[in-house]
């Protein structure tokens, strides 16, 4: 198909879509022969993949053109002097608009003919009556059955020209253009525009008719455009519709193929400009001057021998107008033109960039909303056309300012996609500098993520469920479709290109970023584009998304999860030191957040993204960001297509150390991420390949190092011993627990018992067993070392060094959750034996925090172990009370459920009740109740509820005024407490209902219930935001006991309140009845 020749523009690259009918690939030739049965010429048309018109050839009337095509190519036939459809003839004797190919012998040719339909009396008759009666009502009035009136009038079409919007073309024009109204149509608009003074032709009308344009014949678009122009020059004012239609021409029809009105337009449009200049009419200046670029464009791109320098200066003929020197747009033309004839446009380039605010509020003279005649919108649609040419002929700089503007003008209108959807086009073609073309594009996509963030997701505290928008769906999107650079740079195949469009996913696509894109970033330098204002905008939003919680991240759909974690993977190679461990953490979260798909997206990459791990380890260290480094490393390793390529990535990360081997904590981390790995990875992966490669490998790198490693600490003293090196211990500890698993599972022998010996002892040591440190206090502070300490000893079966009062005493201030992690591993005989133990010479407060940890065990045989020493705990809690009344408190209440007989009851309530007795006189003197002395009252109202719930049976009547007293007092300080507190609704409501335990409780000692009851209600509940919530409660418990309420010895105050209280409840609970 040497011929072909596509009916669209080489700006835009615009292509007619017609039907729903498109090319599939197919490998089946099949020969044509085509035959014009008809007395007119027809235009032949092809269908590509896309479903856009291809104009194969004219055949003359009784002539034939042959044709060698493919199984499942569609084509079409059109009048040539008017567009009209012609028919063809199937084997079967059936008239098809389009044409399919089937399979047939390759050595037949199939004979296909074409004639003219004919239209039926009824259609020949209707559009007669159109064309007749003007308007609706006058061809109502004639005796014509209804079947006639359905052509639309005039009338009919100028309303709806009038009133049609930009998006939905309305039925009455589709009826008109499908019934070959196309003149009447467009007398309508000239008539529009001479009557409205603001008439806009809509753009769904101007897509349509650049539809209609293309299929007509050169005779015919030469009148319309001949009429226009006439029409522009003899009328008073600028008629807009009339260049809008000469626009629409020239982007529609192929200029190849129609000389004449070539030739006609490169004399005129020149002139128009400059007229339209003369009027004040800047932006149809613009857009004439766009029109005549595009046909010089069309010459110089496609026509053999042409005369550039008869171009040159054709166009010197806009630029003889100062007005039109100083426009941003016609420089943008003089620029793109001047690349197309080999000419230095570098001057016009530097005209347009000299001023970033002039390109941003440039000639804003004319309504904005009217996009074909803004001169803003006109130079920024011009420059996104032609931006891949512009950015492969423009210096860096240039480029910096010209995609800072264009990505900020398109994201205020919410349309960046426009921009994704352009860079990813002009991707397809060869682009030596589509590299920095998409490095801009991605920077400054970074840093509206913050915006798009903001206008997708409901804010943080809404109780509206998260809801996505589709523009910030998009943005997954736009980072996959980059990808199209990515193929070009790997190889020149286009069929490879266009297959990551059509038929991969985005994460197909993506995977090919993460491949080839990174590598391209981490040999970045220059930093000029990241700004920090808006790097400070990024790291906010991810804030708010992953680290800060604010948002529910396991509701964030697949796509932007995985556009989110592809765009923080590169700009973490670039961001400043401040951001980086937050940049860190959130990709940690990502990991957390669907594990599964971010490691299988970086399986896919293989090794491509192995530079960008290599520097995030070093940064990582050097930032001091070891945990979420090791982690991050580790899901790295884990996310290995086979044994293979996981060994290759792993000697990739120990080739950091290299770098700086006297570095103890890089170390650590590199060998904590590779045994981790290691460790973790599905052992089929590793075994499937060779199990003996993955021994050789640890035998090799890792065992020798740790050995380094260990050599080094073992001169060190523990006591000397800096933080670098304990934390480089703690890591080590990992490491060799890591490789005994590594041992087991691989059935492989790496000959560590020695250092797993050594490592023993140096535990021990750390546990104070053989010695007490000079220096334990920084040692037990360090939360990995301890952590990593007891995994260990946990993990060698030496729970007995752990299990003693020195060691948990030591770290129970600093790691209760560690002290909880060792008593529940512990059994229930090792927890006796603990609790046997000698106790003297250790601080009681701390002894008292780790019975406080058993009591909160979920286990109720461990729990019990502790009234073996019920007598010591008692007189432990005396002593300590003054000093931490708190722990106390959380002691007892674990012992209410495990005391047993009346004895020990009695004991604990009236060892409680002296216990708050003591200390509620010191926060009733306190000016103002801070967050320590708040978790003391709601500890004290818990622990009244609990004793109350386990001992009611031992209060005697005496202690039922002491208990309500107390508790009002508990009560009113929580609620003091809680009007200084964020938490001051669930304070109330817990509170509310701790009071309605407590009177349930003491519900039984009636007499002494009926007089505490009123002043419970009066002194505690007035006005307290949960009250109906107690109150309803204690006015039911006196329901089912038929208790009577006495307020007889409540002060008048509280006694009318009380009755108040009293008379709505039962009042609300009748009407409730």
């Amino acid at each position: 198909m040497t011929s072909l020749v596509r009916s669209d523009n080489s700006e835009l690259n615009r292509i007619l879509s017609v039907g729903n009918w498109r090319s599939s690939p197919s490998r089946e030739t099949v020969s044509v022969r085509f035959l014009n049965f008809s007395p007119k010429s027809i235009d032949l048309f092809w269908i590509d993949f896309q479903g856009a018109t291809v104009r194969y050839a004219r055949i003359a009337p009784k002539q034939y053109c042959d044709v060698s095509t493919f199984v499942g190519h569609p084509w079409i036939f059109r009048v040539s002097n008017n567009g009209a459809t012609a028919l063809c003839l199937t084997e079967q004797g059936i008239a098809r608009e389009v044409f399919w190919p089937e399979k047939v012998d390759p050595f037949l040719r199939v004979s296909v003919p074409i004639f003219l339909g004919l239209n039926s009396l009824r259609d020949t008759a209707a559009l007669l009556v159109a064309d007749l009666c003007r308007t609706l009502s006058s061809a109502a009035e004639l005796p014509l059955p209804a079947l006639l009136l359905v052509v639309p009038t005039r009338e009919q079409l100028k309303l709806a020209v009038a009133s049609c919007g930009d998006s939905v073309l309305p039925e009455v024009l589709k009826r008109a253009l499908s019934s070959r109204q196309l003149d009447t149509l467009l007398e309508c608009v000239y008539e529009l525009s001479i009557e409205k003074v603001h008439f806009r032709l809509s753009a769904a009308i101007v897509e349509h008719l650049k539809g209609e344009f293309a299929l007509l014949g050169e005779n015919t678009v030469l009148g319309y455009v001949q009429s226009w122009i006439a029409a522009l020059r003899s009328s008073k004012r600028w008629l807009k519709s009339c260049c809008v239609l000469v626009d629409c021409v020239v982007r529609s029809v192929n200029l190849l193929q129609k000389s004449r009105l070539k030739e006609k337009l490169k004399v005129e449009l020149p002139a128009l400009h400059a007229e339209a200049l003369s009027l004040g009419s800047f932006g149809a200046a613009i857009l004439i001057s766009r029109c005549f670029f595009h046909v010089l464009a069309v010459e110089a791109s496609y026509e053999h021998d042409v005369d550039f320098g008869c171009l040159e200066r054709c166009w010197d003929r806009i630029l003889d107008n100062e007005a039109s020197r100083k426009s941003p747009t016609v420089l943008l033309c003089s620029f793109l033109l001047a690349t197309m004839l080999s000419l230095d446009g570098n001057a016009h380039m530097e005209a347009v960039v000299e001023n970033e605010e002039e390109i941003c509020t440039c000639e804003m003279t004319e309504d904005q909303h009217d996009t074909l005649f803004c001169p803003k919108m006109q130079f920024f649609s011009l420059l996104l056309a032609n931006i891949r040419t512009v950015f492969a002929n423009c210096s860096s700089s240039q480029s910096v300012v010209l995609m800072r503007a264009l990505v900020n003008f398109y994201s205020e209108r919410g349309s960046l996609h426009m921009v994704a959807a352009s860079i990813y086009e002009s991707l397809h073609l060869p682009n030596a500098n589509s590299s920095s073309l998409c490095r801009h594009f991605f920077s400054y996509i970074l840093q509206l993520f913050p915006d798009l963030f903001k206008q997708s997701v409901q804010e943080a505290r809404s109780i509206e469920p998260l809801k996505v928008t589709c523009s910030f769906v998009d943005f997954g999107i736009w980072l996959s479709k980059i990808s199209a650079m990515l193929a070009d740079e790997c190889n020149n195949d286009r069929e490879v290109v266009s297959s990551s469009v059509s038929e991969r996913s985005p994460e197909d696509v993506w995977v090919k970023v993460m491949s080839k894109y990174c590598k391209h970033l981490t040999l970045q330098s220059e930093l000029d584009f990241l700004e920090c204002s808006n790097t400070s905008r990024l790291m906010q939003a991810v804030n708010v998304i992953l680290i800060d919680g604010q948002c529910p991240i396991n509701a964030m759909p697949t796509v932007i999860g995985g556009a989110l974690f592809g765009a923080l993977l590169q700009l973490i190679v670039l961001i400043q030191d401040s951001l980086f461990s937050s940049i860190l953490q959130s990709l940690v979260a990502l990991f957390r957040w669907n594990g599964t798909y971010c490691r299988g997206l970086l399986a896919r990459c293989g090794l491509k993204a192995c530079k960008l791990f290599e520097v995030v380890a070093r940064r990582g260290r050097s930032l001091n960001c070891i945990s979420h480094t090791c982690v991050f490393l580790t899901d790295y390793l884990i996310a290995s297509s086979s044994g293979s390529v996981f060994i290759e990535k792993c000697g990739g990360i120990m080739r950091v150390f290299s770098l700086d081997s006297a570095d103890w904590i890089l170390c650590s981390t590199l060998l904590s991420s590779v045994s981790g790995a290691f460790r973790t990875l599905d052992s089929k992966i590793i075994l499937d390949d060779d199990a003996s490669c993955a021994s050789r490998f640890l035998e090799d790198h890792v065992v020798p190092l740790l050995n380094e490693q260990l050599n080094a600490f073992k001169s060190v003293d523990v006591d000397e011993a800096n933080l670098n090196q304990l934390e480089a211990f703690a890591l080590m500890l990992k490491v060799l627990r890591d490789l005994q698993m590594i041992e087991r599972y691989l059935q492989i022998k790496l000959n560590i018992d020695e250092q797993i010996s050594w490592a023993v002892q140096m535990c021990k040591a750390i546990c104070g067993r053989k010695r007490k440190l000079s220096n334990a206090e920084r040692v037990y502070q360090n939360g990995r070392l301890i952590g990593a300490v007891v995994d260990f000893l946990t993990n060698q079966s030496r729970r007995d060094c752990l299990l003693k009062w020195k060691w948990l005493t030591s770290i129970v201030p600093y790691h209760k959750d560690v002290v909880e992690r060792i008593l529940s591993d512990a059994t229930v005989d090792e927890l006796q034996c603990l609790l046997r133990g000698d106790m003297a010479g250790y601080s009681e407060q701390r002894v008292l925090e780790v019975c406080a940890v058993i009591g909160s065990l979920q286990n109720d045989k461990k729990r019990r172990a502790l009234l073996e020493l019920f007598d010591p705990i008692l007189r432990m809690m005396v002593n300590v009370v003054v000093d931490d009344a708190r722990i106390v408190f959380m002691l007892l209440r674990s012992l209410f459920s495990q005391a047993c007989g009346i004895t020990n009851e009695r004991r604990l309530l009236s060892l409680t009740l002296s216990f708050i007795s003591v200390s509620l006189p010191s926060l009733d003197k306190a000016d103002m109740i801070d967050d320590k002395y708040g978790e003391l009252l709601i500890e004290i109202s818990d622990t009244l509820s609990d004793c109350l719930r386990w001992c009611s049976s031992s209060v005697t009547e005496d202690q039922c005024a002491l208990y309500a007293q107390l508790f009002v007092r508990a009560f009113r300080a929580v609620g003091l407490y809680a009007l200084s507190s964020s938490f001051n609704a669930q304070l109330m409501v817990r509170n509310a209902h701790a009071i309605s335990s407590v009177a349930y409780a003491i519900a039984s000692h009636r007499t002494h219930f009926a007089r505490i009851a009123p002043f419970i209600i009066s002194e505690c509940l007035s006005g307290v935001k949960y009250a109906p919530l107690a109150v309803h409660h204690l006015f039911g418990i006196c329901d089912r006991y038929s208790i009577a309420l006495l307020s007889t010895n409540l002060p008048p105050a509280q006694k009318r309140h009380f009755a108040q209280v009293y008379s709505s409840f039962y009042k609300a609970n009748e009407l409730t009845v």
